[in-house]
């Protein structure tokens, strides 16, 4: 998973970006080639596909980063964010 896009976008300075999920992933899409979106799409993929998505996710973004503060499990966290992602697919 790329770890650095949810640091940057959903870490602990994301307003700074944005207020929104939708804003803050439509700002990277912006910043980044048509190759970068459909990389962080693939390893979204990649991570959906463990067994506990959720311990993983916490594993891996320990505090930094909670689903929850934005009312979603860490697998609807992540399928929102590919969501908005496939809207900027080429």
């Amino acid at each position: 998973m790329s770890t650095p896009f949810i640091h940057i976008y959903f870490g602990q300075d994301f307003d700074l970006i944005a207020d929104n999920m939708e804003d803050l992933v439509a700002d990277f899409a912006r910043s980044s080639s048509p190759d970068d979106i459909c990389a962080l799409r693939v390893d979204i993929a990649r991570f959906l596909q463990q067994a506990d998505v959720e311990s993983a996710f916490k594993q891996m973004y320990e505090n930094d980063v909670d689903p929850h503060d934005w009312h979603h499990t860490a697998d609807s966290f992540l399928r929102r964010i590919d969501f908005l992602l496939s809207k900027n697919d080429p």
